[in-house]
């Protein structure tokens, strides 16, 4: 085939031609892989043999170990998600043997804090992109399971949840991020709608110059102290300090028609 090309080459007024990935053998029976071109100069044809063989190879050890470590790390998300499913159903067990609904409670609550870090690496562990996650579906799925885990509240309460088209967070955002709306949420919806109180919560999730707005509020009975309540030494509040001094964020609270939540996360952590 290359040699009847170069005999049309030959007629032709093109001055130049040329063969990528060329197999070529040896005489000692090796074979190498090798770009050709042909000049015309003058009356002469001039071959220019480029070998390519040593730098194909580097390619394919190259792409066998990225594919080695991107399915050591999906391995790695799913066992740490596994984990975090071992130590929920033993919270669960431990659940079922008391009869202390406080104790419950609180076992529920550690629960719902642990899955919203077990979500995080199911959602690493199901796609190609291992370090970054959709956060819009995220929420979906973190309301979706606090719906499975509150349903006699969730049948009174309105749910208004508007996600703007939102960048994929790092690990290192979107974990501390989903714990905190998880503490929000939660709280909500344990204390805000009282005695079989219907109501509603709204959710707003937004992206505005590196910036990562969360909104979240219900129009429940509020509180009767913002200070005092902000300042408490609660296990949910310290866990949103916490991670908000983590984010490096900012958090707002209006205690209005219920109670608001407004955080401003700067997505430029990791820089």
């Amino acid at each position: 085939m290359i040699v009847n090309s170069i005999k049309d080459f030959l007629s032709s007024p093109n001055k130049e031609i040329g063969f990528d990935s060329v197999k070529l053998i040896l005489k000692n029976g090796e074979e190498r892989i090798c770009n050709i071109r042909v000049k015309k100069i003058d009356k002469n044809l001039v071959f220019t043999f480029v070998d390519l063989t040593e730098i194909l190879r580097l390619q394919e050890a190259l792409k066998s170990s990225l594919k080695e470590k991107d399915l050591l790390i999906k391995e790695i998300h799913h066992r740490v998600k596994n984990n975090f499913n071992i130590v929920i159903s033993l919270l669960n067990l431990q659940k079922n043997k008391t009869s202390d609904n406080n104790v419950k409670d609180s076992l529920t609550v550690s629960q719902n804090r642990i899955y919203s870090m077990a979500l995080i690496h199911e959602m690493l562990y199901q796609t190609n992109q291992y370090t970054a996650v959709d956060f819009s579906i995220y929420i979906e799925k973190l309301i979706n399971y606090l719906k499975g885990i509150y349903p006699e509240i969730f049948g009174k309460i309105n749910f208004n949840v508007n996600i703007t088209k939102l960048p994929e967070l790092p690990m290192d955002i979107a974990i501390p991020c989903g714990m905190i709306i998880n503490e929000i949420l939660t709280n909500s919806l344990k204390y805000a709608f009282p005695d079989n109180r219907r109501g509603g919560i709204k959710i707003l999730v937004e992206e505005k110059e590196h910036t990562l707005i969360i909104e979240i509020g219900d129009d429940g009975v509020g509180i009767k102290d913002k200070k005092a309540f902000f300042e408490g030494s609660s296990l949910g509040i310290t866990i949103v300090k916490s991670l908000i001094y983590q984010l490096k964020a900012s958090i707002e609270i209006k205690n209005e028609k219920g109670l608001v939540y407004l955080i401003n996360i700067p997505l430029n952590l990791s820089e």
